[in-house]
């Protein structure tokens, strides 16, 4: 054993996430917990459940150009959850709202229930960085009843489930226009007032 670089029990643990990563991996796992009433753990999440026809409310997954097409026409609510942190890095899908994971967990709910206008059975989909916050969010969301919510598996940077809305050349807006609620077709989203110019 190197007597400088000391023991591996004697080293902190390195995580292979980013800090904005490691804060919203916590959040989710917050938002599971408050979902079942327990209090969360630093343990790992546990992916959605197969859909079954006893659980047929399970998130079915979207691609980015599929995603994007049905927000544009309003056949979707779609909604990018990740952090601040990353909107302002890559900014925010052009048809996404956007709806921070890092919050307490029913805020979160409240916000997602706003855009839907209370309608759980309204379509909604979520996206994230590269797919796993949006596929445990999706799936703790049709555990409490979203009847059509899906995931936008391959999210915003790409990942294992795909090349990601940046890299299949999706429009972004800036992360700094966040707080607005996205432009469709030259109009507020459906459901969402217009903006008023001074």
């Amino acid at each position: 054993m190197d007597r400088n670089r000391g023991s591996r029990s004697d080293r902190p643990p390195q995580s292979p996430l980013p800090a904005s990563l490691r804060a919203a991996h916590f959040a989710t796992l917050a938002l599971a917990a408050a979902l079942a009433g327990v209090a969360p753990t630093a343990g790992r999440a546990q992916a959605p459940a197969a859909a079954t026809p006893a659980n047929p409310a399970v998130a079915a997954k979207l691609d980015a150009r599929t995603a994007h097409a049905k927000a544009m026409t309003g056949e979707l609510v779609l909604v990018d959850i990740r952090s601040l942190e990353e909107w302002r890095e890559t900014g925010v899908p052009a048809s996404a709202h956007a709806v921070t994971l890092d919050q307490k967990p029913q805020d979160l709910v409240a916000a997602m229930s706003r855009l839907v206008g209370g309608d759980k059975s309204k379509p909604l989909a979520v996206i994230c960085a590269t797919g796993s916050r949006s596929a445990f969010l999706a799936g703790q969301l049709a555990r409490i009843g979203y009847t059509h919510v899906s995931d936008v598996a391959e999210g915003v940077v790409g990942g294992r489930n795909g090349p990601g809305w940046m890299k299949s050349g999706l429009p972004l807006r800036p992360g700094a226009e966040a707080a607005q609620p996205p432009r469709i077709g030259g109009a507020a989203a459906p459901g969402q007032p217009e903006s008023r110019k001074p």
